[in-house]
């Protein structure tokens, strides 16, 4: 059986495997999963960095268990608490969480698919949605999410090879 550490660990090295890919800049974990910005080493932020392209606040959950899509825009749900602890901490970077929901990656940014394709990231699908999140320090603008379902990691490889 593997353990909630072990499966994280892979789930964050799928995607730096999937952005590195994707941008051509080289993507890793950061170092204690993003454990050590909360003891005070800010220079790592979230799980996934890049030492050359900042632009980016990634964090990477795996989850065994599906959601329905109410759950995804339900504000008191697990995706909806994730997306706002990103939001907060994320600062003037952009925001994205990874999210590997029974074997299939979604990503829940505020990009547009303009920009992810600018990024040479091709999704399958796409939603556009609006949520309540009852934190007063989150503004309008910040509401808004994009969800893009990419399935498997070899089909998100796949996918962001798509165009080269």
């Amino acid at each position: 059986m593997v353990n909630s550490k072990t499966k994280g660990s892979t789930a964050e090295r799928e995607v730096a495997k999937i952005m590195t890919e994707a941008t051509g800049y080289e993507w890793k974990r950061v170092p204690a999963s993003g454990a050590l910005f909360h003891s005070g080493h800010t220079e790592f932020h979230g799980d996934v960095y890049s030492d050359t392209n900042k632009d980016y606040e990634i964090e990477v959950k795996h989850h065994k268990e599906k959601f329905s899509f109410v759950d995804i825009f339900n504000s008191k749900g697990k995706i909806m608490k994730w997306w706002a602890k990103l939001i907060i901490e994320c600062g003037d970077k952009q925001p994205m969480l990874w999210v590997k929901i029974c074997g299939k990656w979604t990503l829940f940014t505020k990009l547009s698919l303009i920009d992810l394709k600018q990024l040479n990231i091709y999704p399958t699908q796409c939603f556009i949605g609006m949520f309540n999140l009852q934190e007063s320090n989150i503004n309008y603008e910040e509401k808004t999410i994009r969800i893009f379902y990419f399935g498997s990691l070899k089909e998100a490889l796949r996918l962001v090879k798509k165009n080269e």
